[in-house]
């Protein structure tokens, strides 16, 4: 089960405290950067480049909540030390947030942004490192919720085939 969660990594070199996301998501050299090794019992986890944790590629909704609001947003990867979220309207950094998805609520504070023509992007660092087991969880619970979404597609589609609503 670690060997494919393993798989499901993303590493870059940037290191947390000056990340912004430029248009490395969509280079290809850059996304073909792979590679990650779980902690397996007491040791620690083998961190790639600068980064801290290797992060889990994902694409789930999720809840961003502040001091002023709560917003909906996209969880776009995870990792033990943080994450990176797609929204509208990204925040400032510094800013400070919980991130709500599946059960977890993860405080922590905006340490990167990034606009776009169609929305932009933050990225957040845990006040406490997640437990290898919630990452796991998180791993389970998109591909959970992707298969639901697929399967209400297909219905969807089905239904409109057939003429009915």
């Amino acid at each position: 089960m670690r060997s494919s969660l393993a798989a499901s990594f993303l590493s870059d070199e940037a290191a947390e405290e000056q990340w912004c996301l430029r248009d490395s998501d969509s280079n290809p050299t850059a996304q073909s950067r792979a590679g990650v090794a779980l902690s397996t019992g007491t040791d620690p986890a083998v961190p790639l480049g600068r980064r801290g944790a290797p992060r889990l590629r994902l694409s789930i909704p999720a809840r961003l909540v502040t001091l002023t609001d709560t917003r909906r947003c996209i969880l776009v990867n995870l990792s033990r030390t943080g994450a990176r979220i797609g929204l509208p309207e990204p925040l400032h950094k510094r800013a400070e947030v919980i991130l709500a998805v599946a059960g977890i609520d993860q405080f922590g504070w905006v340490v990167g942004c990034e606009m776009g023509h169609k929305g932009g992007s933050n990225g957040i660092k845990f006040e406490k490192p997640l437990t290898d087991d919630h990452v796991l969880a998180m791993r389970d619970y998109s591909a959970s919720f992707q298969d639901h979404e697929k399967r209400a597609l297909l219905q969807e589609a089905r239904d409109w085939v057939g003429g009915g609503h």
